[in-house]
């Protein structure tokens, strides 16, 4: 990923980028790396996850702050590169949250998105894509919003709508993932999931569910799944937006 966004952001000066979306920093840290004297606003809506990142970080280029999506508190152009990835299919506005990164990404700016996909080409892919709607489930009945993945065709859809798209390529990796400390983590993460929604009516099914997906996981392992880096402007005033 690091290569590749090189080489969407060779020649351009940023000065200030926004990372949306930037839970506990991972991503975070890779813009960081590929854009070498710039600052970096990495903004999330939980302030318990941004305390966590703030602790975790000791960079004095990254800023952590806590604020809506659909509501950023900075002035229309102010940065030069506005990035998220793995996020967008948290927001419960993603029209507003569009319209709010291209409010705030300069006229000359660029718009770098990296999205995992409800779409897969291998059984491996399809297990991480049940993996990813096990936790939907779970967080629905914790009232953590939390969405299916897009598919291809309905990300560039809501994204077009205030962006020229001129970088789109879809990304599907084949390595399959057996061993067992990867496999563990993921059914511990299930276990997770579980243990946070004991008590709930529909537990038992739930739990049925994820023993299911383990077993499925525990036997044929899993890949990354499917995803789509997409790069582009902000529509001009003379181009309406759709």
């Amino acid at each position: 990923m690091k290569r590749k966004l090189k080489k969407i952001l060779r020649k351009r000066r940023v000065a200030n980028c926004l990372h949306l979306g930037a839970g506990l920093g991972y991503f975070t840290s890779v813009l960081e790396s590929v854009i070498k004297n710039g600052k970096i606003y990495a903004v999330d809506s939980s302030p318990r996850v941004i305390e966590k990142a703030k602790l975790s970080s000791r960079s004095r280029r990254v800023e952590f702050l806590c604020m809506d999506a659909v509501s950023l508190g900075f002035s229309g152009g102010f940065f030069d590169c506005v990035a998220l990835q793995h996020s967008f299919h948290h927001f419960v506005d993603p029209d507003g949250v569009v319209r709010e990164m291209s409010r705030v990404l300069s006229p000359d700016g660029v718009l770098v998105i990296h999205e995992m996909l409800g779409e897969f080409d291998t059984l491996q892919q399809k297990l991480h894509v049940d993996w990813h709607n096990f936790g939907v489930e779970v967080d629905r009945r914790r009232g953590i919003p939390h969405y299916p993945l897009y598919s291809r065709e309905a990300l560039l859809m809501v994204l077009s709508r205030q962006f020229e798209l001129d970088y789109v390529e879809r990304i599907s990796p084949r390595k399959v993932m057996r061993d067992r400390d990867t496999i563990g983590l993921v059914v511990e993460s299930i276990d997770r999931h579980l243990d946070s929604i004991r008590g709930h009516p529909e537990y038992a099914a739930i739990g049925q569910a994820g023993e299911n997906l383990k077993k499925l996981i525990m036997e044929n392992g899993f890949s990354y799944p499917v995803s789509l880096l997409v790069s582009g402007k902000k529509k001009s005033e003379e181009t309406p937006a759709e």
